[in-house]
């Protein structure tokens, strides 16, 4: 029933057309398993009513396997984002004609924009793939036993003695430095993230109206969509390298002292500011560009 409707067809780019008796049959068997899963699914509740309403709650849960092909889906935006970014890349390259300081250019900036493009999308595909892999899949069939692991531990609930609390609070401005540089780094991260969570709100909006006209635009606002999310792999990034700058990622955390977890902090303060603020720019161009694809024929 799915297969001939205009979103597949936008997302394949051909119309697929059955013919009518097979369209027929497939209404039917769909009809039927519905009824089976309202009048079975709850069959071990002895209320008929109760039982009813299980069926119906399952027959609604079916929709969430649609939810779980779109998401799969998402990893075909990202790429389709990437060929995207990487056109842009070649007509900013190619902006110096074709002299010599043209050529230079191309070169610079084919090299430095493909590089960065790569791997941003190298670890966006990391990032979504997991994401699936662990949350969405193993949803459906993974189930967790065994106990949770509690090792062995001095039990201190009632005891807490003045030495103990000096200590801490010794410990904690010797790492003070070690403090400002993950600070810096949560700061880039959920900064970044939540701009690119308040574009993609703005630009889903856009959408949401565009294909309630036409649902054949499907796979071109997917895209659009889709762009101002990419502020929040940039905060996932600088997290990334900060915490591997301080030995948190690798071979373990290193001495950094107050002044060179200041200097981190600065450093990914510009990249969270700027991404909460580019994420919803971003969203609102986003959004206009939407507008644009709805009004051409």
């Amino acid at each position: 029933m799915l297969i001939p409707t205009s979103i597949f067809a936008s997302l394949a780019g051909s119309t697929i057309v059955f013919p009518a008796w097979l369209s027929m049959l497939s209404k039917i068997m769909t009809i039927g398993g519905m009824v089976g899963i309202l009048l079975m699914a709850g069959r071990r509740a002895k209320n008929p009513v109760k039982r009813l309403l299980l069926g119906a709650y399952s027959l609604y849960d079916t929709t969430s396997w649609l939810s779980d092909l779109l998401s799969y889906s998402r990893l075909l935006a990202l790429g389709l984002a990437t060929g995207v970014i990487a056109q842009v890349i070649n007509t900013m390259a190619a902006m110096m004609g074709k002299s010599i300081v043209g050529v230079i250019f191309f070169i610079v900036v084919f090299l430095i924009g493909h590089t960065f493009n790569m791997a941003i999308n190298l670890l966006g595909a990391y990032v979504h793939t997991n994401r699936l892999q662990f949350v969405e899949f193993f949803g459906k069939f993974y189930e967790g036993g065994g106990r949770e692991f509690k090792p062995f531990k001095a039990d201190t609930k009632y005891v807490k003695s003045k030495g103990e609390l000096i200590m801490t609070l010794g410990t904690f401005f010797d790492n003070l430095g070690l403090f400002y540089a993950l600070l810096g780094a949560a700061l880039a991260v959920l900064m970044a993230g939540a701009g690119s969570a308040i574009g993609v709100g703005i630009a889903g909006q856009a959408a949401s109206g565009v294909m309630t006209e036409d649902p054949s635009k499907f796979a071109k606002v997917l895209i659009m969509q889709l762009l101002p999310g990419t502020q929040g792999l940039y905060g996932l990034l600088i997290g990334f390298i900060t915490l591997s700058k301080i030995g948190i990622i690798g071979s373990g955390a290193v001495a950094v002292t107050s002044s060179q977890g200041l200097q981190i902090l600065a450093a990914c303060l510009p990249m969270a500011i700027v991404g909460l603020i580019s994420g919803k720019y971003q969203g609102k161009t986003s959004a206009a560009s939407i507008g644009i694809v709805a009004k051409k024929t």
